[in-house]
C-alpha cells in the first residue's frame, strides 16, 4: 500500500487502505470475517485474496451479490473461471487448465502419442486438471494409458507405468509429490533418455528438500536428469508502475525473516494484484465523475460495480511480476515456460507456449523428433533378406551360365553343316540352350525377387519365377527327350516302309510338351495366383537400441500351393520317366552323334538332387532365405551346367580332334539322308555298326538286290 499511495499518479485525493483478514484457509472463517466487513458503515471498494482457492471460491460466492470485485494471486482451480457461478472474480495467476494447451502442443510437437498422467489425490484442481487434459489428448488420438491418482506414495502407479512400458509420464502434482516419484522412478532404474516425467515446478532447488525419503538428494538429481518442469511465466520488462523490482524484492525478505514467515512464490503475483485493482480504481475516477460518483460514494450498488468491472477488465501495464492483463474469464493471460533439469541439477530453459497465441516455440529443447525420447519402445520391422553375396555369387554364376549357353549355341549354329553336329540334329540342340539359359535367368529372379525393396516388385517377381524355370526345364529336356524319340522310332521300327522324321516334327513334340506346361501355369496363375506373405519369427528385444525386433520373412505363396506344385512336378515327373523309357530302349544303339541315351541318365540323376534339396529345403530351411537360396542355386546351376556340358562336349572335341566320321564301317541296317530320313529293313538293328556315307550306300545296293533275287 505504500508504493500505490507514494505514487502520484495514482489515486490523487484518495488514500488506499487495506483490512487485512486472516483466514486461516477455512472457508467458515473467511464468510464470518466478510459478514463482519460488509456489515461495517465504511464500504470497501474491493477484495484481495483469499490464497486458498476453495476459500476464494466461498467468497466469490457471496461477494457477487455485494457487487464487490474480487482479485486474488494464489488460486490455480480452473472452475473460479466461470464467469457465471463468479462474474466479479479476477486473479493474476493462470489457473491449471492453462498448463493443457501448452503440455498439448508439446506432445504434439514430438509426436508423442502415448502417455501417462499422475495425480495427487488431494488436490481437487490437479484432479481436474489431470481429466481435463486426458479428454484433450483423446479428442487427438492420443492414447492416456494411466491416469491415476495417489494419495502419499506413488510406488504402485510407477511400477505399473513401468510394466506398461510408458515413457512419456505427466505428473500433475507439485515439488513433494516430485520428489516421491523420482525417488521411486530412481528406485526402478527409470530414467532419462528412455523415461521423461513432466511436472509442475514451485521450487528451485526442489531436490534438496529433506522430508524423510529413502532417496539422498544425489539420487532424486539422477532421476530427474532431462525432467521438464513447466511453470506459468509473464513476460517481464521495465515495469511500467515506478517500482524497483529488486528494492521490493529485499524489503520483502526482509519482513518474511521479521515476522519468521517463509517466502511466498505468490508474493510478486500479490503485488501485482493490488497494483492492479489501484490502477482500476484510477482508471474509474473519471466514469464516475460522469454521473455524479466518485470512490467514496461506493455503495455497493451496480452501476458503480460495473465501472469498477470494466476498468479492471481493460487493465495492462508491466507489473513486477510480467504482465498483467486479463482475459473474458478475468484469469491473468500469459505463457507456460517449460524448464528442463541438467546433471548439475539447474534448469534451462526447453520452449515457452504462449497461451493468447497458441503457439508453442522451441528453445533448448530436442531440435527434431529424432532426437527426443520415444513414447515407447521402438517397433522395428526387420525384413530378413538373403544374404548379399550369396545373391552376388549365384548372379554372377547365372550370367556366367547364360553366357555359356549363348556361346554353346553359336558353337552349335556355327557348325552345323559339318557331320558331327548335323547328325545330332543342331535346331533342336538350340532348344537345350535356350532351356539351359533360362533355368539360368530363374536363379537371377529369384535371387533379385528374395531382396526386392519393394512387395510390388517382390509380388511381380513371385509370378514370374515360376514360369520361366518350368518352361526352361520343359523345353531343354522336352529337346532332348525329342531327339531320344526320333532314335527310338528309327531303331526299333520293324518295318522296312520308309520313316520320315523332321526337325519340325521334333519342334512340334517340344511345343506339346511346353503346351502343356503353359496350361498348368495359366490356371494355376488365373485361379490361385502366387503372391507376396509375409511370415513372422520370433520377436527378440535390442537392449542397446531399445527396440523391439520384428523379424519377417517375404516368401512367395499361393493357397493351394502344395496341389500347383504337386500338378507341375508331376507333370514333369512324367516327362522324365518318358525319357527313362526311352533311353533304356535305346542303349543299345551306339551311334553317338544319334544317340543321346546316357546323356539321358545323368540329367535325371541331376533332377532327382534337385527334387531331394528342394524337400528338404522345403522342411529344413524354411528360416534360412541365404541357405535356401544358395542350395537351389547352386543345384539349378550345377545341373544345367552338366547337361549342357555332356550333350556338347563331347561334340567340340570330336572337332577338336578332326574326326570326320561318325558311324563305324560294316554297317548293314540302315540308311542315313542328308534330310534327316531314314529307310529300315528286319535285319536286327543292334548287331552292326554304321561307317561313312560311301559304306551305307553300297549296303544299300546289295541289300536291293539280294531282295531281287528273292
Amino acid at each position: 500500500m505504500e508504493y500505490i499511495n507514494n505514487d502520484t499518479s495514482l489515486l490523487q485525493d484518495y488514500d488506499l487502505q487495506m483490512k487485512v483478514v486472516d483466514t486461516a484457509s477455512n472457508s467458515g472463517s473467511a464468510m464470518r470475517d466478510l459478514i463482519y466487513i460488509l456489515a461495517d458503515d465504511d464500504p470497501v471498494v474491493g477484495l484481495i485474496g483469499a490464497p486458498n482457492s476453495h476459500v476464494s471460491m466461498a467468497l466469490a460466492e457471496t461477494t457477487k451479490w455485494w457487487n464487490l470485485i474480487q482479485i486474488a494471486c494464489s488460486n490455480y482451480n480452473p472452475d473460479l473461471s466461470n464467469t457465471e457461478a463468479f462474474p466479479l472474480y479476477f486473479r493474476t495467476i493462470t489457473p491449471i487448465t492453462a498448463f493443457n494447451p501448452a503440455l498439448l502442443a508439446l506432445i504434439q510437437y514430438y509426436r508423442w502419442t502415448r502417455v501417462a498422467i499422475l495425480y495427487h489425490h488431494k488436490d481437487y484442481e490437479t484432479l481436474v486438471g489431470s481429466h481435463e487434459l486426458q479428454a484433450m489428448l483423446t479428442d487427438v488420438n492420443i492414447t492416456v494409458v494411466v491416469n491415476e491418482a495417489f494419495i502419499d506414495d506413488p510406488s504402485e502407479q510407477i511400477q505399473k507405468i513401468k510394466e506398461l512400458d510408458i515413457r512419456i509420464i505427466i505428473g500433475y502434482f507439485y515439488s513433494p509429490e516430485a520428489r516421491r516419484a523420482f525417488c521411486e522412478m530412481h528406485r526402478l532404474g527409470m530414467k532419462s533418455p528412455k523415461y521423461v516425467l513432466l511436472s509442475i515446478q514451485t521450487n528451485d532447488e526442489w531436490w534438496q528438500i529433506d522430508d524423510g525419503l529413502t532417496c539422498s538428494p544425489e539420487d532424486l538429481l539422477n532421476a530427474s536428469e532431462g525432467a521438464i518442469f513447466f511453470v506459468f511465466y509473464f513476460e517481464r520488462g521495465n515495469n511500467t508502475i515506478n517500482v524497483d523490482v529488486d528494492d521490493f524484492g529485499e524489503r520483502y525478505a526482509r519482513l518474511a525473516t521479521a515476522l519468521g514467515f517463509p517466502e511466498s512464490l505468490f508474493a510478486y503475483h500479490q503485488f501485482d494484484a493490488v497494483y492492479a485493482l489501484a490502477l482500476a480504481l484510477n482508471k474509474s475516477i473519471d466514469s464516475l465523475a460522469v454521473i455524479g460518483k466518485n470512490l467514496s460514494s461506493f455503495s455497493y450498488d451496480v452501476q458503480t460495480a460495473d465501472i469498477f468491472y470494466a476498468s479492471l477488465r481493460d487493465t495492462r501495464f508491466m507489473g513486477i511480476s510480467g504482465v498483467i492483463q486479463f482475459d473474458e474469464n478475468g484469469d491473468r493471460i500469459g505463457q507456460v515456460l517449460f524448464r528442463q533439469v541438467q546433471s548439475d541439477g539447474q534448469v534451462e530453459i526447453f520452449g515457452v507456449y504462449t497461451l493468447s497465441e497458441d503457439l508453442f516455440e522451441l528453445d533448448n529443447g530436442w531440435t527434431s523428433v529424432s532426437d527426443a525420447p520415444r513414447d515407447r519402445i521402438n517397433h522395428v520391422t526387420v525384413i530378413i533378406k538373403t544374404s548379399p553375396v550369396v545373391i552376388d555369387l549365384a548372379i554372377i554364376l547365372a550370367s556366367c551360365g547364360i553366357i555359356f549357353s549363348i556361346l554353346v549355341m553359336i558353337f552349335n549354329i556355327y557348325n552345323r553343316k559339318k557331320r558331327v553336329i548335323k547328325m545330332s540334329s543342331p535346331n533342336i540342340n538350340n532348344l537345350i540352350c535356350v532351356g539351359g539359359g533360362m533355368a539360368y535367368a530363374s536363379v537371377i529372379l529369384h535371387g533379385l525377387g528374395n531382396n526386392a525393396d519393394s512387395v510390388k516388385t517382390h509380388d511381380a517377381l513371385c509370378k514370374i519365377s515360376p514360369w520361366v524355370f518350368s518352361l526352361g526345364f520343359t523345353i531343354g529336356f522336352g529337346a532332348l527327350f525329342a531327339k531320344t524319340w526320333r532314335v527310338h522310332r528309327i531303331f526299333t521300327s520293324k518295318t522296312t516302309k520308309r520313316i520320315n522324321i523332321l526337325d519340325w516334327n521334333l519342334f512340334l513334340f517340344v511345343g506339346i510338351l511346353v503346351f502343356i506346361d503353359v496350361i498348368i501355369l495359366t490356371v494355376w496363375t488365373t485361379v490361385d495366383p502366387v503372391t507376396t506373405n509375409t511370415v513372422s519369427m520370433v520377436t527378440r528385444v535390442d537392449e542397446e537400441q531399445d527396440a523391439l525386433i520384428f523379424p519377417v520373412l517375404r516368401k512367395c505363396y499361393s493357397e493351394n500351393e502344395v496341389i500347383w506344385l504337386g500338378l507341375s512336378c508331376g507333370y514333369k515327373g512324367i516327362i522324365l520317366l518318358f525319357g527313362v523309357f526311352l533311353a533304356w530302349e535305346t542303349r543299345k544303339v551306339k551311334y553317338e552323334a544319334l544317340n543321346d541315351s546316357h546323356y539321358i541318365g545323368a540329367s535325371v540323376y541331376c533332377v532327382l538332387l534337385l527334387s531331394i534339396i528342394g524337400i528338404m529345403q522345403m522342411i529344413f530351411l524354411k528360416d534360412s532365405p541365404s541357405l535356401e537360396y544358395a542350395l537351389s542355386a547352386a543345384c539349378i546351376i550345377t545341373c544345367t551346367t552338366s547337361i549342357l556340358c555332356v550333350v556338347f562336349l563331347p561334340k567340340m572335341k570330336q572337332l577338336r580332334g578332326g574326326s570326320s566320321d561318325v558311324f563305324p564301317t560294316n554297317v548293314n541296317t540302315e540308311q542315313l539322308h542328308t534330310n534327316g530320313t531314314f529307310q529300315t529293313t528286319n535285319h536286327p538293328p543292334f548287331k552292326h555298326s554304321i561307317g561313312t556315307c560311301e559304306d551305307i550306300e553300297e549296303e544299300f545296293k546289295r541289300l536291293k538286290n539280294q531282295l531281287e533275287s528273292h
